[in-house]
């Protein structure tokens, strides 16, 4: 809200972001669908200001006008590293990035960590959603955008075993 008219790539970069992420959230809803979690989005809305604690460096979440300072201290935080790179699981420590904690995920799923763990996951498959989406291209200050949608057919958001857990997880990461 604090973007002008004036902003409008700025703007339209943003919404392409948050559409990102409500992508991340459809596909980690639809993990806690699989695994018989029912999603509680209210419950987990933080009150700000917000301490991030799940990394090892915990990061304070506030509301505040759009600025090239929150962007560097606060944005390009959460989303470090910026160049894509394979993250070893975490085990006793915390992760250092939102990539190694959803990489933790990844292992604790794909080392068969918890039993069972899908066994009701096609059974639970109506409370998923799928989702085709359908963004604009927005051109980056150095046109260096290599994400295409539709996405790839296999990426449909809905988790029905172990192998779609890890596919939409690791595209997460990516």
């Amino acid at each position: 809200f604090s973007l002008t008219t004036a902003n409008i790539k700025i703007s339209q970069l943003i919404l392409r972001i948050a559409r990102e992420e409500m992508l991340h959230l459809a596909a980690v809803a639809n993990l806690m669908n699989a695994i018989g979690i029912a999603p509680n989005i209210v419950a987990v809305v933080p009150q700000y200001p917000y301490d991030l604690t799940i990394l090892e460096y915990p990061l304070r979440l506030d509301l505040r006008s759009f600025s090239f300072d929150l962007i560097e201290q606060l944005f390009m935080a959460i989303e470090a590293p910026e160049v894509r790179v394979v993250f070893r699981a975490f085990v006793a420590d915390r992760p250092k990035t939102i990539g190694q904690f959803y990489a933790g995920i990844i292992d604790i799923i794909a080392r068969d960590t918890i039993p069972d763990l899908f066994k009701n996951a096609l059974d639970q498959a109506y409370k998923q959603r799928a989702v085709d989406p359908n963004f604009l291209p927005v051109a980056y200050l150095n046109n260096q955008d290599t994400s295409t949608y539709p996405l790839k057919p296999e990426i449909d958001f809905r988790i029905t075993d172990k192998a779609s857990a890890i596919r939409h997880l690791s595209w997460v990461v990516s």
